[in-house]
C-alpha cells in the first residue's frame, strides 16, 4: 500500500533494493519489463526493520507464494464481513491496494504525471484508469480554483497599481523635464 507496487513487484523485490538512507525502494515491473526506484521512506524503513528482525528470506524480502497472501486477505476479509475475490460481487483483491494508494496520492494534491511515474505506468490514460472518483476532489477543486482567482486578483491589482505608479512616474518625469527645458531656454535667462 506504501509502495503502490505490484505484487509480483514485492515478491521479487530483494533486501538490496531498499535504502533508508535515501527512502527509496527500487521496485522491477515484469509487466513493464523496467525498473523504477521509488522515494518511500515509510516502506524502506519497514524492509530495513524486516530484515533486522530476519523476517523474510535471505536474498528476498517476502519470500512466501502469491496464494499465500491472497489466503491471508481472503482469511482477514471474512472474519469482518468484508467480501474478498476478484470474482465475488463487490469484492476486493491485493490489486485493489494499488488502486487505493494511487487515489490517495491523487487526494493528497500530487500531480498526475508524478502518480504516473510513481506507479510504472507507460502512460497517463492508465494512470487514471487507476484512480477512482472522489466526492472530495470535486472540493479539492473548489478550494484550489478559489486559491488561484485570489492570487490572480492580487497579481492583478499589483500589476495596475504599479502601471499606475509608473505611469505617474514617467508623466511627473516630463513635465519636470519640459519645465526644465523650457526654463533653460527662455528668452529671459542670462548666461
Amino acid at each position: 500500500m506504501i509502495t503502490a507496487g505490484r505484487m509480483a513487484e514485492l515478491r521479487r523485490m530483494r533486501w538490496e533494493e531498499s535504502n533508508v538512507r535515501f527512502g527509496t525502494v527500487k521496485l522491477y515491473s515484469s509487466k513493464t519489463k523496467k525498473w523504477r526506484t521509488i522515494k518511500a521512506p515509510s516502506a524502506a524503513a519497514l524492509i530495513a526493520e524486516r530484515k533486522a528482525n530476519k523476517n523474510g528470506g535471505g536474498s528476498r524480502v517476502l519470500m512466501q507464494p502469491d496464494h499465500w497472501f491472497r489466503d491471508i486477505f481472503k482469511e482477514a476479509s471474512e472474519s469482518v464481513d468484508i467480501r474478498y475475490g476478484q470474482t465475488v460481487p463487490g469484492g476486493w483483491c491485493p490489486h485493489d491496494l494499488r488502486h487505493t494508494c494511487l487515489t490517495n496520492l491523487a487526494l493528497a494534491g500530487v500531480p498526475i504525471n508524478a502518480i504516473k511515474e510513481y506507479a510504472g505506468h507507460a502512460s497517463i490514460t492508465e494512470t487514471q484508469r487507476y484512480l477512482k472518483f472522489m466526492p472530495q476532489s470535486v472540493e479539492l477543486a473548489a478550494t484550489a480554483s478559489s486559491r488561484l482567482a485570489r492570487i490572480y486578483d492580487f497579481q492583478e491589482q499589483t500589476f495596475f497599481r504599479l502601471h499606475f505608479s509608473v505611469e505617474l512616474f514617467q508623466r511627473r518625469a516630463r513635465t519636470r523635464l519640459s519645465t526644465l527645458v523650457e526654463s533653460s531656454f527662455s528668452p529671459t535667462s542670462t548666461c
